[in-house]
């Protein structure tokens, strides 16, 4: 009698199995977002750098204006920066090999990048002028109040 019980509901343990699957699809996403965006600001890790503290402490919608500023930087600088691998494939095949003409490209590629993070630091320059006296005076506070963020342990 047990086994027709079983048989005659084989559909349950199918969707008992589809709802723990769910279930747990739905917990790894609020997992996978809470590591991915941090929580409150109290859980976030320090920042890695001074540039990215800077960043962190900017207003919400200077941010933005910023993270859009940067995508524009690298879409052009992705555009321009695989054509030089030909170049640099050729110079390391090339026999005699040729440190000069790689160190011509390298070096083009390190004004390359360095116009970038120039822009980056302009906009950012540009965004701190601009600023009241306490607009200014609350951001190094935000800047402070990151900078001092200690790391938790795992």
């Amino acid at each position: 009698m047990a086994e027709q019980k079983e048989r005659k509901w084989p559909w349950m343990r199918i969707l008992l199995i589809v709802s723990l699957g769910l279930n747990l699809l739905f917990v790894g996403l609020v997992v996978g977002a809470a590591l991915r965006f941090g929580g409150p600001d109290s859980m976030r890790p320090p920042p890695r750098s001074l540039g990215s503290a800077l960043y962190r402490a900017l207003p919400d919608d200077v941010r933005q204006e910023m993270r859009q500023h940067s995508r524009t930087g690298h879409d052009t600088r992705r555009k321009g920066g695989f054509k030089d691998v030909g170049v640099i494939v050729a110079s390391l095949r090339a026999v005699p090999f040729d440190a000069e003409g790689l160190k011509t490209v390298l070096d083009r590629q390190l004004v390359q990048r360095e116009a970038f993070h120039r822009s980056i630091q302009d906009k950012w320059f540009d965004q701190i002028t601009s600023m009241s006296d306490e607009e200014r005076a609350s951001y190094a506070d935000r800047l402070e109040k990151v900078s001092h963020r200690k790391t938790h342990k795992k």
